[in-house]
């Protein structure tokens, strides 16, 4: 079929930019561009065409052509700017590609951290829990220091009654 002959000639000869005769009734730039998609492939495609019909032109654009123009009103210099603002937009898209990818791997790694920090925190709870646990169960002698203010405020008040 047309897309996989297309799919395959990407294979063998990678492209990073691609302008394309449409030459009827092949439909090349059609099946280029639908084999560019369904590679996953997003690179900047500009189709030239002898004429064509809003069908076709609605077709390029929904699968990804960057321009469609027309021999007829074609110049060195329409083309080279479509080129250069292919080029341009296709590096924006890059670039900005990266930088969300950079974005996800950096929360990742930050909320990597705070499950982290929070696991540590939750350890340090539960030790010191069961450290506090140990000093409630175990025996007292006369020569420990109250462990709350309550306790403190007892012992006061109760050596203050013996004194008077």
């Amino acid at each position: 079929s047309p897309p996989s002959a297309a799919l395959g000639h990407l294979q063998v000869q990678p492209v990073h930019r691609r302008v394309v005769r449409d030459a009827p009734p092949a439909a090349y730039a059609l099946d280029l561009l639908d084999a560019l998609q369904l590679a996953g492939v997003h690179q900047p495609v500009i189709v030239l065409a002898d004429d064509a019909s809003p069908e076709f032109l609605n077709r390029c654009y929904e699968l990804g052509a960057e321009s469609v123009l027309f021999l007829d009103r074609l110049t060195p210099e329409v083309l080279l700017t479509l080129v250069k603002r292919a080029i341009d937009r296709f590096e924006l898209v890059r670039e900005n590609d990266r930088l969300a990818g950079q974005e996800r791997r950096q929360l990742t790694k930050e909320r990597d951290e705070a499950d982290q920090l929070l696991r540590q925190q939750r350890l340090m709870i539960r030790d010191l829990e069961a450290v506090a646990g140990e000093a409630r169960d175990a025996p007292r002698t006369s020569f420990d220091p109250p462990t709350d203010s309550f306790e403190l405020r007892s012992e006061e008040h109760t050596s203050e009654l013996q004194s008077h």
